[in-house]
């Protein structure tokens, strides 16, 4: 994997991460009443998610070095 290629994967985690933290779920979590356990799901499958594409970043880093 090339560097930009890195650098494009690690662009759009950080992306990502900008997005899930200013979702209004988080925001107001406390004040969810309904839906909570979807909200949950979908936050959580979201944070896999996340995760997952972190851990290519730091796996092709490595590779790299």
């Amino acid at each position: 994997m090339m560097t930009r290629d890195i650098i494009s994967l690690y662009n759009e985690v950080m992306e990502t991460k900008r997005l899930l933290c200013s979702l209004p779920e988080l925001k107001r979590i406390e004040f969810l009443e309904k839906n909570t356990d979807k909200n949950m799901k979908d936050l959580e499958r979201l944070l896999k998610k996340l995760n997952g594409a972190m851990r290519q970043v730091i796996e092709k880093c490595y590779e790299k070095n």
